[in-house]
């Protein structure tokens, strides 16, 4: 996700649009090989709509709300169509027995919404764009996740630590977008890495919800786990957010 080019007459919505319709395009192309690829072509699409529900939680303030919540809401439903496949496949690989599911393939509707995203995001020019604002919306994002962590570290509850996840996500995807910006490099290692242990925590917490019998043996792990996440995470948020909007400036 690198926008535009090191050219010094660099454009900023041009290039984010771009980015932006990119995303909405290669969705349709995850479609189509879900029948084949279906565990990787499920992943792919589910990534790639938290990617671009980031980039247009970014450059928010320059897209009409009504369009913007539409573009969200049709993130959405394209990433949650194969929820229940993507769950079943994770509880496969830990060794849960589940219900089979029927194949998974893409039906007219999917097809047809992603036709619609693309249509939406057609609309969107982001003309006025600043870096001002990207900055802005960056810091609120690094502000929610902060937020996060400091409730999780009062109240570890799983399903706390599950939510932390969104925000912690979206502040990976968008730092890639501002790759440029002062210390953006150690801060997408570092949110990448910890949205991947809150991803295991969380796969680790279904496991002891559907088999009770291998708390045992996951228990001392996902504690050890919960250690090096909070231990990452006051590295990752160090920065208070006021002083992290300075530094983009």
């Amino acid at each position: 996700m690198k926008p535009g080019s090191n050219n010094e007459r660099y454009d900023l919505p041009r290039s984010f649009r771009q980015l932006l319709l990119q995303l909405a395009r290669e969705s349709r192309s995850d479609l189509k090989k879900i029948p084949h690829h279906p565990k990787r072509a499920i992943h792919a699409l589910r990534t790639r709509m938290k990617k671009l529900s980031a980039i247009v939680n970014l450059v928010g303030l320059s897209i009409p709300a009504r369009t913007r919540h539409a573009i969200l809401a049709s993130t959405k439903r394209l990433k949650n169509a194969f929820a229940s496949q993507r769950d079943a496949q994770v509880a496969a690989e830990m060794g849960i027995a589940c219900k089979p599911l029927t194949k998974s393939q893409a039906t007219a509707p999917l097809y047809e919404e992603t036709s619609r995203l693309a249509h939406l995001l057609q609309s969107v020019m982001l003309d006025g764009l600043t870096k001002k604002e990207l900055c802005k919306a960056y810091v609120e994002t690094y502000r929610t996740g902060r937020k996060h962590m400091k409730q999780c570290l009062a109240d570890p509850d799983p399903t706390r630590l599950h939510a932390w996840r969104k925000p912690v996500k979206e502040l990976y995807y968008q730092s890639l977008a501002l790759h440029r910006a002062p210390g953006m490099t150690r801060r997408i290692r570092r949110a990448r890495r910890l949205g991947r242990w809150l991803g295991k925590h969380h796969d680790w917490q279904l496991v002891l919800e559907r088999q009770l019998a291998a708390g045992k043996r996951i228990q001392p792990k996902r504690e050890r786990l919960r250690r090096r996440i909070f231990k990452l995470a006051s590295k990752l948020y160090a920065v208070r957010p006021k002083k992290l909007s300075q530094k983009l400036k």
